[in-house]
C-alpha cells in the first residue's frame, strides 16, 4: 500500500495479489477491508469508499498467453529508455525505470528521467 493522502483528504493506493481477479468486486473489497481494518481498525476505515480496477479483465491491458510470463521480466531494460522516432517518441513508465522498475519508486524515477527528456526536446528545439 502506498499513502496518497493530502491536505484533502486520506487515501491509500495498492496492489493485491492476482488470484484475487477471480473474487467479485464485493468480495475484493470485504477482503481489502478485513486486512485495513486489522492494520488501523474499524473506525478509520468503515466509512471509506473503495475503488479497484482488475486490470486482467481489462480487454486494452491484458491478454492470456500461452504460457505464464514471468513478472518484470524485461523491466529497466535500457532498449526501454531510447528514445526513437528522431526523438519524437519516448517510452515511459514504471516499467523504463533502471532503478526499481515496475514498482512505485521506479515510476517516480521514470517520469523525472522521461520529463527531462521531454524538456531537453523541447529545448532544443527552441535553440534551432
Amino acid at each position: 500500500m502506498y499513502d496518497h493522502s493530502n491536505e484533502y483528504g486520506f487515501a491509500l493506493k495498492g496492489f493485491i495479489h492476482d488470484s484475487f481477479v477471480a473474487l467479485s468486486k464485493a468480495e475484493r473489497e470485504k477482503a481489502v477491508r478485513a486486512q485495513l481494518t486489522n492494520l488501523f481498525g474499524e473506525e478509520n476505515i468503515k466509512s471509506g469508499i473503495y475503488a479497484d480496477t482488475a486490470w486482467k479483465q481489462e480487454d486494452k491491458t491484458y491478454t492470456d498467453y500461452a504460457q505464464p510470463v514471468a513478472p518484470h521480466q524485461n523491466n529497466g531494460h535500457t532498449s526501454l529508455r531510447s528514445t526513437i522516432f528522431n526523438g519524437q517518441f519516448i517510452m515511459a513508465g514504471s516499467e523504463t525505470a533502471p532503478s526499481y522498475p515496475g514498482y512505485m519508486d521506479g515510476a517516480i524515477e521514470a517520469a523525472n528521467l522521461t520529463a527531462k527528456k521531454v524538456l531537453s526536446t523541447l529545448n532544443s528545439k527552441a535553440e534551432a
